[in-house]
């Protein structure tokens, strides 16, 4: 059974792919950024009610309580109050299903208290409706060719008989990913399947077949805008023929941000990885070319 969770578990992943690298290059002056702040309205959450069919702790709720008001949430012209919302509520929800609470429905009400020019103040009266709390069951792997099923299995921060975590669960998909994109397989997802067993002690069981994809090799690396100490030092790291290691890449862009134009700015920002499943390269085009700042 693939379940509504391992759908978002796989649009995790692939969040955490684009995260690696990005798609595209572009530039963001720090005029349009400080134009986006100066319109923001602070909104700040004064007050949590609780209501709803909730068996939730009072220790969670205080949890929760604390977490939300010390969220820094704001608000421009361009979103409404919903965006906020489903700020907090997602706040909530990844608290609860890292508690087990994986069936949780959480709602939100705002209720404005107080409002000043460029800060409203809310109480916000949240329906929890929890359900009951779910372990960790059996945990398998399918369809791996690259590593070990044991090898794999060890990514994963859970145990049998352990609360079942989303957010681990979500961590140790991340961890996979980063280690098959690490050999070059950086179309690797894993597709998670749940069963649920709905007696009143039953487990989630977790069944993770291994999507592994290609493995990719460096073909060209381009460069526009950079001196000739940047992309000395970057084709030094990319040679053509070379496996793909995209964590290293990664690894080595935040290391060496400093050389590179416009260090204030993440240098993946002005990066493409350009595929060719069909012969398995890659072409990597760093583009720097952004009006100077002034």
């Amino acid at each position: 059974m693939f379940s509504r969770f391992g759908i978002s578990l796989l649009l995790a992943t692939f969040c955490l792919l684009h995260s690696l690298y990005a798609q595209s290059p572009g530039c963001i002056s720090n005029e349009s950024q400080a134009a986006e702040k100066a319109q923001e309205t602070k909104i700040t959450i004064v007050g949590i009610e609780f209501q709803g069919e909730s068996q939730l702790p009072e220790a969670l709720r205080s949890q929760l309580s604390k977490d939300v008001e010390q969220m820094h949430l704001h608000v421009t012209p361009e979103n409404s109050d919903q965006d906020w919302i489903g700020q907090v509520i997602n706040s909530i929800m990844n608290t609860l299903q890292s508690q087990g609470y994986f069936k949780a429905l959480v709602d939100g009400t705002p209720f404005l208290v107080r409002a000043e020019p460029k800060e409203r103040f809310y109480v916000l009266r949240v329906e929890v409706n929890s359900g009951r709390q779910y372990q960790v069951g059996e945990i398998r792997i399918e369809n791996a060719t690259l590593f070990s099923s044991t090898e794999l299995r060890s990514q994963f921060p859970l145990q049998q008989g352990d609360l079942f975590d989303v957010i681990k669960i979500r961590q140790g998909m991340e961890s996979m990913t980063k280690l098959y994109s690490s050999k070059g397989y950086i179309d690797f997802v894993p597709e998670p399947e749940l069963t649920i067993h709905e007696d009143p002690k039953g487990p989630i069981d977790i069944l993770m077949k291994m999507d592994e994809g290609v493995q990719y090799r460096v073909r060209a690396v381009d460069t526009l805008g950079l001196g000739k100490r940047a992309e000395d030092l970057l084709k030094s790291q990319l040679q053509p023929g070379d496996v793909f290691d995209s964590v290293s890449f990664s690894r080595f862009l935040k290391e060496n941000a400093d050389v590179f134009p416009n260090e204030d700015d993440s240098a993946r920002t002005h990066t493409q990885i350009r595929r060719d499943p069909k012969n398995g390269t890659v072409d990597i085009v760093m583009d720097f070319r952004c009006p100077a700042k002034a």
